[in-house]
């Protein structure tokens, strides 16, 4: 807990702040009858538990040390006639006094596999006598620079890894890769809070999990062409009940030297809200846990992304759809006159009303986006099936498109007493595939690094080079 003096309503009041929750209660401390109206930045307010503001920034500092504290609120109200209690949005916590800002650090475990700390290397040695030597590269090597628009503002950044140095540790030297991002100086923390968000979301894609661990988020001041820490930012977002494993976070991961110059494509693309999300597990225990909910949420993944990824190719995919399907069943109707034995005739009728029931985009979409997919997903594909005993007929792309639009709308329609199909656990892997080869495809990653990326991410074990 972080206690001290707040700013409130032009007087000074005590604060409580419970840091795990964001939770923030602050104290009138004078006599109740010297407690005035509040003023019109909190609004009019007599009964205990009604809102008084949406937004806003309150001004504190902690007992402890003396620092500035600004906290970005999400909602006041008054629990009692003396208390009120706000839910953050965000704090910061400065080194001294408080200052604007011009720059974000954020360390993360996943940021130290994504741009690998083993870059840092330039040498190392061990003697049998015990001497031993080490010899790190320039930071200049070990930097990679970039920009993007956020909001039609440039933000210009890097990826760059941090060394620490200590004698009171059994690790006496720490690598961590850091993300920065330097922006126009402000004192408004909404630009610092959108690119965290921005960074949970892109660390989500490139783990394919959200149970994500941000370690630290400081915030910075450039003085004389130095880059200085002002402060220490925090935000609240969901934390992981369980921090994954580090053998997870170190090896499924898609790595930044094969996104290249799309990397800050990719960053754009999710600003905008161009690659969809929602559908990535919480953690990689649920990555291997097949569930109706689950399998509906991945085929909505596919199904948003193709939209967003090919929505023009959609439109033509769906019009060559609905001829080749009439053309389909003008053949089925003209069998079924002509044909006079009963059991050629049954099969024509049973294929007719096949094709009139199944009128849904989804199969169509899945066999169009897999065989635009098919250089990056082929060995992938074939294996995954062939590795399980499945004959070829049973992973032609249209058979499969087929039953994942059968399983989709089986549990979309509530039958999730219906037993799974023996491959459904393959099928979905291959539509997770798919969604991935779509977006690299669309951020303009080469079909050879799209490859890679879907084979160090769900290790599939080739020996790509």
């Amino acid at each position: 807990m972080l206690t001290g003096l707040i700013d409130y309503n032009g007087k000074t009041c005590v604060f409580k702040l419970h840091k795990e929750s964001f939770a923030l209660e602050i104290e009138d401390t004078e006599e109740r009858e010297k407690l005035p109206f509040l003023g019109v930045a909190f609004g009019f307010n007599k009964e205990p538990g009604n809102e008084l503001q949406k937004t806003g920034t309150l001004i504190a500092k902690d007992f402890e040390k003396g620092k500035a504290i600004h906290f970005h609120i999400k909602d006041v109200y008054q629990s009692a006639p003396k208390t009120y209690k706000a839910s953050l949005i965000s704090y910061i916590v400065f080194d001294g006094g408080e200052t604007s800002f011009d720059g974000l650090e954020i360390q993360a475990d996943e940021l130290n596999w994504f741009h690998n700390i083993s870059l840092a290397f330039e040498h190392y040695k061990y003697f049998e006598d015990g001497e031993g030597e080490l010899r790190l590269k320039p930071f200049d090597k070990t930097t990679e620079e970039f920009e993007f628009d956020l909001k039609d503002k440039l933000i210009k950044g890097n990826l760059s890894i941090r060394r620490d140095v200590t004698k009171i540790a059994t690790s006496p030297l720490k690598l961590n890769s850091t993300l920065n991002y330097q922006f126009e100086d402000t004192t408004d923390i909404s630009m610092a809070n959108d690119l965290v968000s921005l960074t949970r979301q892109l660390l989500e894609f490139i783990s394919y999990r959200k149970n994500l661990h941000i370690n630290k988020l400081i915030l910075k001041k450039k003085f004389d062409h130095e880059n200085y820490s002002i402060g220490e930012l925090y935000v609240r977002y969901p934390q992981p009940e369980e921090k994954e494993e580090e053998k997870i976070i170190r090896e499924r991961i898609i790595s930044y030297p094969l996104l290249g110059s799309s990397f800050t494509k990719l960053l754009e693309k999710i600003s905008l809200k161009k690659v969809y999300l929602r559908h990535i597990p919480v953690n990689y225990k649920s990555i291997n846990t097949i569930t109706p909910a689950r399998f509906v949420m991945a085929t909505a993944g596919f199904e948003w992304q193709f939209e967003i990824s090919h929505k023009a190719k959609s439109e033509e995919n769906k019009q060559k759809y609905e001829k080749e399907r009439n053309e389909v069943l003008d053949f089925l109707n003209e069998k079924i006159e002509e044909t006079t034995g009963k059991k050629e005739k049954k099969f024509f009728d049973s294929s007719r009303r096949f094709f009139e029931k199944n009128q849904s985009q989804l199969a169509a979409n899945i066999m169009w986006a897999l065989k635009e997919s098919d250089e990056v997903l082929k060995d992938f594909i074939e294996s995954a099936y062939t590795m399980n005993g499945i004959e070829s007929e049973d992973f032609k792309r249209n058979v499969i498109a087929e039953r994942i639009q059968k399983d989709r709308n089986t549990f979309a329609h509530g039958n999730l007493s219906t037993e799974f199909n023996k491959l459904i656990d393959i099928d979905l892997s291959v539509l997770e595939w798919l969604y991935y080869a779509m977006v690299l495809d669309d951020i303009g990653v080469s079909k050879e690094n799209a490859r890679k990326c879907i084979n160090d991410l769900f290790q599939r074990g080739y020996n790509y080079r």
